[in-house]
């Protein structure tokens, strides 16, 4: 299977979350490198928005900062 290219888009809702958090900056960095590493070990983790899409999503619970 040939190498792709793979991006992290952040939603409004997650910027949203985000700065709620960003009082705390190493919680904060720890649920994004938390959620970078997680699909960098496991790309296909996530849930894919539609058969054969490119687009998966990892939903974060942001009370544990771990995946759902």
């Amino acid at each position: 299977m040939p190498a792709s290219h793979r991006t992290i888009v952040e939603t409004k809702q997650f910027r949203k979350e985000l700065r709620r958090i960003e009082s705390n900056p190493v919680r904060a960095d720890e649920l994004i490198d938390g959620a970078k590493l997680v699909l960098s070990r496991d790309p296909y983790r996530g849930v894919q928005l539609a058969p054969r899409s490119p687009v998966w999503f990892l939903a974060i619970d942001p009370q544990k900062g771990r995946p759902v």
